[in-house]
């Protein structure tokens, strides 16, 4: 159990230091949502603070302390805690991601500063938060490529965290609008991560990059009538068609799975595959009546043949 003690106390609004990086995350909401606590209970709600050079670093309470000055409360209840550069903003940080709904602008911002100024491993944050690699990785990206009118929208809370998640994989000059339009047509998560794959396709088309960002609506249009022309087609295939269609599968499947045998070393090597071997073996004898194809040729290769 950490032996440090800390202190509570009520000091002057005028000493405390606002954090640039808590700021990112304070919203308008849960300022207002403190002044009406501040208007019926007074100052029962502390910030927690670390001092320095008889000032107060604030590392928790941003919106409380705002709340607090708007209105004229200039004593406020603080709890002062013994921490140097690197384990303040650590625990800044801790507190952030610990609350039910931290901020990511702020939590990705202190991620970043924790990586960048003082060498923090994302494993080390790990398992100091209790979350994983991927979870900070995806904060840190957010708030290192997060294009500022997104930002404002995330704290206006026009836009949920999960889409901006997908914006932010976007180039910066063509995030706003982008996200300005997914949020006026009413298109979910699921389908900004769709068309947010799609502009980063390296076979999209400029044209089609460019409706993206300027009418998603009709690119998720175009797309499921797409998919539905697909699906009609492929029921109203001949018998032939579907017979050769799912054969072609069947033989790219068996290619594949004699590729990952090779490469695991051997047959021997994958005992789990002997069901599949004899079942392969069957399965050629069909699927070569309808294509000549060069799966399980391996014979000078040193690899697996199934004949």
């Amino acid at each position: 159990m950490n032996e440090k003690i800390n202190s509570v106390r009520t000091i002057n609004a005028r000493k405390i230091e606002k954090s640039k990086e808590l700021m990112l995350g304070t919203s308008q909401k849960d300022i207002e949502k403190y002044e009406n606590v501040v208007s019926v209970f007074g100052n029962v709600a502390p910030a927690i603070v670390a001092e320095s050079g008889g000032m107060y670093h604030l590392l928790d309470g941003c919106a409380r302390v705002l709340a607090y000055e708007r209105r004229g409360v200039n004593d406020i209840p603080v709890v002062v805690t013994d921490a140097g550069e690197v384990e303040k903003t650590k625990l800044s940080l801790l507190l952030s991601a610990s609350r039910e709904k931290g901020c990511p602008l702020s939590e990705g911002a202190l991620i970043e500063k924790l990586v960048i100024d003082y060498g923090c491993t994302l494993v080390e944050l790990s398992s100091l938060t209790g979350r994983s690699k991927a979870w900070l990785s995806t904060r840190q990206s957010m708030s290192r490529n997060l294009a500022q009118p997104v930002r404002v929208m995330i704290q206006r809370g026009t836009i949920c965290t999960r889409t901006a998640e997908e914006v932010a994989k976007l180039p910066q000059n063509k995030q706003a609008l982008f996200a300005a339009n997914i949020v006026k047509d009413n298109l979910s998560k699921n389908e900004a991560n769709f068309l947010v794959k799609l502009h980063r396709s390296v076979e999209t088309t400029t044209e089609t990059k460019n409706r993206i960002i300027i009418s998603p609506s009709d690119v998720i249009d175009s797309h499921a009538r797409s998919i539905k022309t697909r699906r009609k087609e492929k029921y109203n295939r001949t018998i032939e068609e579907r017979i050769c269609g799912t054969a072609d599968y069947i033989v790219k499947l068996l290619k594949e799975l004699d590729d990952m045998i090779y490469e695991a070393g051997g047959i021997q090597f994958v005992p789990e595959a002997s069901q599949l071997v004899e079942l392969c073996r069957k399965m050629r004898v069909t699927s070569s009546l309808l294509f000549p194809c060069e799966a399980f040729s391996r014979e000078n290769e040193g690899g697996v043949c199934f004949d």
